[in-house]
Protein backbone atom coordinates (compact mmCIF):
# COMPACT_ATOMS: atom_id res chain seq x y z
CA UNK A 1 0.00 0.00 0.00
CA UNK A 2 0.83 3.81 0.42
CA UNK A 3 3.62 4.66 2.36
CA UNK A 4 3.02 5.64 6.15
CA UNK A 5 4.63 7.90 8.22
CA UNK A 6 5.26 6.06 10.97
CA UNK A 7 6.40 2.63 9.63
CA UNK A 8 8.62 4.64 7.10
CA UNK A 9 10.25 6.30 10.25
CA UNK A 10 8.99 10.11 8.94
CA UNK A 11 7.61 10.91 12.11
CA UNK A 12 8.11 8.85 15.51
CA UNK A 13 4.77 6.92 17.26
CA UNK A 14 4.79 10.35 19.84
CA UNK A 15 4.83 12.51 17.15
CA UNK A 16 1.93 11.10 15.42
CA UNK A 17 -0.19 10.66 18.60
CA UNK A 18 0.41 14.34 19.69
CA UNK A 19 -0.77 15.24 16.05
CA UNK A 20 -3.92 13.37 16.47
CA UNK A 21 -4.39 14.72 19.92
CA UNK A 22 -4.32 18.37 18.72
CA UNK A 23 -5.99 17.57 15.77
CA UNK A 24 -9.09 15.59 17.63
CA UNK A 25 -8.83 18.29 19.90
CA UNK A 26 -9.44 21.60 17.07
CA UNK A 27 -12.02 18.99 16.06
CA UNK A 28 -14.18 19.51 19.26
CA UNK A 29 -13.92 22.62 19.69
CA UNK A 30 -15.55 22.80 16.14
CA UNK A 31 -17.96 20.55 16.94
CA UNK A 32 -18.83 22.64 20.19
CA UNK A 33 -20.06 25.58 17.48
CA UNK A 34 -21.91 22.89 15.57
CA UNK A 35 -23.70 21.25 18.93
CA UNK A 36 -24.65 25.28 20.04
CA UNK A 37 -26.40 25.56 16.64
CA UNK A 38 -27.54 21.62 16.08
CA UNK A 39 -28.59 20.86 19.96
CA UNK A 40 -28.34 17.43 20.70
CA UNK A 41 -28.55 15.40 17.72
CA UNK A 42 -25.17 17.00 17.03
CA UNK A 43 -24.24 16.14 20.26
CA UNK A 44 -24.63 12.11 19.48
CA UNK A 45 -22.53 13.31 15.66
CA UNK A 46 -19.70 15.23 17.37
CA UNK A 47 -18.86 12.52 20.30
CA UNK A 48 -19.34 9.35 17.86
CA UNK A 49 -17.18 11.23 15.25
CA UNK A 50 -14.54 11.50 17.26
CA UNK A 51 -14.71 8.02 19.20
CA UNK A 52 -14.73 6.24 15.52
CA UNK A 53 -11.55 8.70 14.54
CA UNK A 54 -9.83 6.71 17.32
CA UNK A 55 -11.36 3.74 17.37
CA UNK A 56 -11.44 2.70 13.86
CA UNK A 57 -7.71 1.84 13.96
CA UNK A 58 -6.10 2.23 17.00
CA UNK A 59 -7.09 0.90 21.05
CA UNK A 60 -7.48 -2.78 22.02
CA UNK A 61 -10.21 -3.64 19.96
CA UNK A 62 -10.33 -1.36 16.43
CA UNK A 63 -13.68 -1.04 14.93
CA UNK A 64 -11.93 -1.78 11.06
CA UNK A 65 -10.64 -5.40 11.44
CA UNK A 66 -12.76 -8.94 12.02
CA UNK A 67 -11.35 -10.71 15.48
CA UNK A 68 -10.23 -14.22 14.26
CA UNK A 69 -10.99 -16.04 17.07
CA UNK A 70 -14.87 -16.33 18.07
CA UNK A 71 -14.05 -17.32 22.02
CA UNK A 72 -12.62 -12.82 21.69
CA UNK A 73 -15.51 -12.15 20.15
CA UNK A 74 -16.43 -8.05 20.49
CA UNK A 75 -17.72 -5.15 18.35
CA UNK A 76 -14.62 -3.79 17.79
CA UNK A 77 -13.13 -7.01 15.53
CA UNK A 78 -15.98 -7.12 13.43
CA UNK A 79 -14.67 -5.65 10.57
CA UNK A 80 -17.03 -2.96 10.83
CA UNK A 81 -15.74 -0.12 8.95
CA UNK A 82 -17.34 -0.51 5.36
CA UNK A 83 -20.08 0.32 7.64
CA UNK A 84 -18.98 3.15 9.17
CA UNK A 85 -17.55 4.66 6.22
CA UNK A 86 -21.54 4.19 4.90
CA UNK A 87 -23.00 5.90 7.67
CA UNK A 88 -20.50 8.99 8.45
CA UNK A 89 -19.42 10.02 5.40
CA UNK A 90 -22.72 9.25 3.64
CA UNK A 91 -25.44 9.73 6.09
CA UNK A 92 -24.04 11.64 9.09
CA UNK A 93 -22.21 14.17 6.17
CA UNK A 94 -25.38 14.86 4.33
CA UNK A 95 -27.98 14.91 6.55
CA UNK A 96 -26.15 16.14 8.85
CA UNK A 97 -25.24 19.14 7.28
CA UNK A 98 -28.81 19.48 5.94
CA UNK A 99 -30.33 19.71 9.42
CA UNK A 100 -27.42 22.06 10.82
CA UNK A 101 -28.78 24.60 7.67
CA UNK A 102 -32.71 23.70 8.20
CA UNK A 103 -32.92 21.81 11.53
CA UNK A 104 -34.70 19.67 9.79
CA UNK A 105 -34.05 16.08 7.48
CA UNK A 106 -36.86 15.02 5.33
CA UNK A 107 -36.79 12.11 3.42
CA UNK A 108 -35.35 12.90 0.20
CA UNK A 109 -32.19 14.64 1.91
CA UNK A 110 -32.22 10.91 3.66
CA UNK A 111 -32.02 9.06 0.18
CA UNK A 112 -29.44 11.63 -1.56
CA UNK A 113 -27.18 10.11 1.16
CA UNK A 114 -26.88 6.72 -0.50
CA UNK A 115 -25.31 7.21 -3.06
CA UNK A 116 -22.73 9.41 -1.43
CA UNK A 117 -22.26 7.09 1.05
CA UNK A 118 -22.27 4.29 -1.40
CA UNK A 119 -18.91 6.14 -2.93
CA UNK A 120 -17.29 6.73 -0.02
CA UNK A 121 -17.30 3.45 0.98
CA UNK A 122 -15.97 2.19 -2.74
CA UNK A 123 -12.71 4.15 -1.66
CA UNK A 124 -12.08 2.26 1.61
CA UNK A 125 -12.87 -1.31 -0.10
CA UNK A 126 -9.83 -0.83 -3.09
CA UNK A 127 -7.77 0.00 0.32
CA UNK A 128 -8.59 -3.68 2.06
CA UNK A 129 -8.29 -5.40 -1.48
CA UNK A 130 -5.53 -4.05 -2.11
CA UNK A 131 -3.78 -4.83 1.38
CA UNK A 132 -5.70 -7.98 2.13
CA UNK A 133 -2.22 -10.54 1.76
CA UNK A 134 -0.09 -8.01 4.17
CA UNK A 135 -3.37 -7.09 6.32
CA UNK A 136 -3.18 -11.17 6.64
CA UNK A 137 0.27 -11.12 8.01
CA UNK A 138 -0.80 -8.46 10.34
CA UNK A 139 -3.67 -9.86 11.63
CA UNK A 140 -5.99 -6.84 10.01
CA UNK A 141 -8.77 -9.64 9.22
CA UNK A 142 -10.79 -6.53 6.85
CA UNK A 143 -13.63 -8.07 5.04
CA UNK A 144 -11.45 -8.74 2.01
CA UNK A 145 -9.45 -10.64 4.30
CA UNK A 146 -12.40 -12.66 6.09
CA UNK A 147 -14.54 -13.07 2.88
CA UNK A 148 -11.84 -13.09 -0.26
CA UNK A 149 -10.71 -10.86 -3.34
CA UNK A 150 -13.66 -11.76 -5.01
CA UNK A 151 -16.00 -10.85 -2.38
CA UNK A 152 -14.54 -7.52 -1.99
CA UNK A 153 -14.33 -6.74 -6.20
CA UNK A 154 -18.71 -7.95 -5.62
CA UNK A 155 -18.68 -5.62 -3.41
CA UNK A 156 -16.97 -2.47 -5.10
CA UNK A 157 -19.45 -3.41 -8.08
CA UNK A 158 -22.22 -3.01 -6.09
CA UNK A 159 -21.14 -0.15 -4.37
CA UNK A 160 -20.47 1.87 -7.46
CA UNK A 161 -23.48 0.84 -9.56
CA UNK A 162 -26.12 1.08 -6.67
CA UNK A 163 -24.96 4.64 -6.30
CA UNK A 164 -26.32 5.08 -9.92
CA UNK A 165 -29.73 3.13 -9.85
CA UNK A 166 -30.74 4.79 -6.31
CA UNK A 167 -31.13 7.96 -8.22
CA UNK A 168 -33.17 5.81 -10.43
CA UNK A 169 -35.10 4.22 -7.73
CA UNK A 170 -35.23 7.77 -6.37
CA UNK A 171 -37.04 9.59 -9.60
CA UNK A 172 -39.75 6.72 -9.06
CA UNK A 173 -40.32 7.27 -5.92
CA UNK A 174 -41.04 10.56 -6.41
CA UNK A 175 -38.18 11.55 -3.45
CA UNK A 176 -37.87 15.29 -3.16
CA UNK A 177 -36.10 16.72 -6.18
CA UNK A 178 -36.48 13.45 -7.81
CA UNK A 179 -39.38 14.61 -9.13
CA UNK A 180 -37.51 16.33 -11.50
CA UNK A 181 -34.98 14.35 -14.71
CA UNK A 182 -32.41 16.61 -13.20
CA UNK A 183 -32.16 14.12 -10.40
CA UNK A 184 -30.50 11.46 -12.78
CA UNK A 185 -27.95 14.09 -14.18
CA UNK A 186 -24.68 11.76 -12.06
CA UNK A 187 -25.62 9.66 -14.64
CA UNK A 188 -22.96 11.14 -17.43
CA UNK A 189 -20.27 9.91 -15.10
CA UNK A 190 -21.65 6.50 -15.58
CA UNK A 191 -18.80 5.86 -18.49
CA UNK A 192 -16.27 6.82 -15.74
CA UNK A 193 -17.91 4.47 -13.04
CA UNK A 194 -17.96 1.62 -15.98
CA UNK A 195 -14.06 1.91 -16.12
CA UNK A 196 -13.40 1.82 -12.23
CA UNK A 197 -15.06 -1.43 -12.06
CA UNK A 198 -13.75 -2.98 -14.64
CA UNK A 199 -9.97 -1.62 -13.64
CA UNK A 200 -10.71 -3.25 -10.30
CA UNK A 201 -11.63 -7.02 -11.65
CA UNK A 202 -8.40 -6.83 -13.94
CA UNK A 203 -5.74 -5.59 -11.57
CA UNK A 204 -4.47 -6.56 -7.70
CA UNK A 205 -2.17 -5.51 -5.09
CA UNK A 206 0.37 -2.16 -5.81
CA UNK A 207 -1.13 -1.57 -9.37
CA UNK A 208 -4.75 -1.11 -7.35
CA UNK A 209 -3.02 2.27 -5.75
CA UNK A 210 -4.45 4.80 -8.61
CA UNK A 211 -7.76 3.47 -8.05
CA UNK A 212 -7.80 5.04 -4.69
CA UNK A 213 -7.65 8.38 -6.38
CA UNK A 214 -9.96 7.36 -9.53
CA UNK A 215 -12.44 6.48 -7.29
CA UNK A 216 -12.30 9.14 -5.17
CA UNK A 217 -12.10 11.78 -8.00
CA UNK A 218 -15.32 9.28 -9.51
CA UNK A 219 -16.76 10.40 -6.11
CA UNK A 220 -16.04 14.01 -6.76
CA UNK A 221 -17.47 14.18 -10.31
CA UNK A 222 -20.55 12.17 -9.26
CA UNK A 223 -21.22 15.11 -6.07
CA UNK A 224 -20.80 17.79 -8.57
CA UNK A 225 -23.54 16.90 -10.91
CA UNK A 226 -25.44 15.81 -8.14
CA UNK A 227 -24.95 19.53 -6.58
CA UNK A 228 -25.92 20.81 -9.90
CA UNK A 229 -29.22 18.35 -10.28
CA UNK A 230 -30.19 19.58 -6.74
CA UNK A 231 -30.00 23.19 -7.51
CA UNK A 232 -31.99 22.36 -10.94
CA UNK A 233 -34.64 20.88 -9.46
CA UNK A 234 -37.80 22.03 -8.45
CA UNK A 235 -38.19 21.23 -4.59
CA UNK A 236 -40.51 18.82 -3.18
CA UNK A 237 -44.48 19.41 -3.86
CA UNK A 238 -43.68 21.88 -6.21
Amino acid sequence: GSARATQKGWLTATEVATGATVALGVAALIGARLIVRGGWPMVWVVVTSEFNAVAYTGGPYPLGYIHPKLGEFSLGYLGLGDLFVLLYFGFVAVCGTYYLQLLSCPVHVVWAAVPVGFLATAIIVVNNLRDRKTDVKAQKLTMAVRFGATFARVEYTLLVALSYVSLIAGALLGRGPAESAWWLLPWLSAPVAASRIRGIWELDGAPLNPFLGKTAKLQLMFGFLFVVSILNAPSPGS
